[in-house]
């Protein structure tokens, strides 16, 4: 069985190599936390996104959209507790905000999922344009909270 640990090396190496410049969702410097770990599962998730814009775009193969965003949705989920079990181990002070922020995401793309199996087409280009403003705005802003955070108190998290 293949781990999110695993996932995020795969992933993150086969975006390194096949980056084209042309992606939905390119990835900036901007976007990085600083944090390592964190990073690679932004990209992680900027990836997936990228395949679903694929898939939406292209070929708007049912199995394989429902496939990718069911894996987006799992991945997610991870690396929101992942970013949580690090601010419940460093003290973040906006913890709670940042953790009702990742629960109304979620509750959102669940909903979207729902609504996307329901009528494949512009649901689902409406869902990845959702997804990758909110994933910008997080990252770049809310996240950047966190990153900061740690900065100053002069964490580093391996």
């Amino acid at each position: 069985m293949i781990t999110f640990a695993l996932l995020n090396v795969c992933l993150f190496m086969e975006k390194k190599q096949e980056s084209t410049g042309n992606e939905f969702f390119q990835w900036d410097k901007a976007c990085e936390t600083g944090i390592a770990k964190i990073d690679v599962q932004h990209r992680v998730i900027v990836k997936i996104l990228n395949d679903l814009y694929d898939i939406v775009i292209g070929d708007k193969e049912e199995e394989k959209m429902k496939d990718i965003i069911h894996e987006l949705v799992q991945y997610t989920i991870y690396h929101f507790g992942e970013e949580e079990k690090l601010f419940k181990k460093y003290g973040f002070p906006l913890e709670k905000e940042h953790k009702e922020e990742h629960q109304k995401f979620i509750n959102k793309v669940k909903e979207s999922v729902r609504l996307v199996e329901e009528d494949k087409g512009m649901v689902a280009l409406e869902l990845i344009t959702f997804l990758k403003d909110w994933l910008t705005e997080h990252i770049m802003i809310t996240d950047g909270k966190y990153a900061e955070y740690f900065k100053q108190k002069n964490i580093i998290v391996e």
